[in-house]
């Protein structure tokens, strides 16, 4: 994939999982990419690693051209059968770590690692990990077995990041300024985009608060 931007430049991420066949993915991923979504990390949990990659496949058709980069939320497997069609891959904390993916991807590869604490995200900076996820920041029904960080503690885990940092959990376009509020400059989101009846407008909305341009 032909990416013109790096992590670092990356600020509104979509959690796109094809499971629900109510939600029309492509659709709502088409209009929340007008607003700003600048990254994608496909989480097909429910298909096998060939479902995964077919589907990786059909998303690239839509972010290619705009030169939005694309993970792979778990599946190693399907990163490395995909080669350049998607950017790396999404671990989490039970996930093959980072350092043997990183063996199996390659240097320039990026990586992304969820934490559920500072002490996660502390921990998970001495790995070659290129960016962080943290939550949950809010109530979710995505991740039902994850706490609710503190917003002392999530100021301090922000405080302490020396790469990207995307929050994660429950966010919406109301409640992310109060992330702002606490030193969170990225996010990474769902259904707030996907079940909203404008993404466009809920990803535009986002970025706002953000204080990034699209």
């Amino acid at each position: 994939m032909k990416v013109r931007i790096s992590i670092d430049g990356c600020y509104l991420q979509l959690l796109l999982d094809p499971s629900d066949p109510s939600v029309p993915w492509e659709r709502a991923l088409r209009s929340a990419l007008a607003g700003g979504v600048d990254l994608v990390q496909l989480r097909a949990k429910e298909v096998s690693t060939a479902g995964r990659i077919d589907f990786a496949r059909a998303v690239a058709e839509i972010t290619e051209p705009r030169g939005v980069p694309l993970l792979m939320n778990d599946d190693v497997d399907a990163a490395v059968a995909l080669g350049e069609t998607v950017v790396g891959v999404h671990l989490g904390q039970g996930d093959l770590p980072v350092g043997s993916a990183r063996a199996r991807l390659g240097p320039t590869a990026w990586i992304g690692l969820s934490t559920h604490s500072q002490a996660e995200l502390v921990a998970g900076q001495e790995s070659s990990a290129t960016h962080f996820g943290l939550g949950a920041c809010f109530v979710t029904t995505t991740k039902r077995d994850h706490r609710v960080l503190a917003r002392a503690e999530l100021a301090a885990a922000a405080a302490s990041a020396t790469r990207p940092l995307f929050a994660i959990g429950g966010i919406t376009p109301d409640n992310v300024a109060s992330l702002v509020a606490q030193g969170i400059r990225r996010v990474a989101v769902s259904s707030a985009l996907l079940l909203a009846a404008d993404p466009e407008a809920a990803a535009s909305s986002i970025r706002r608060a953000l204080r990034v341009s699209k």
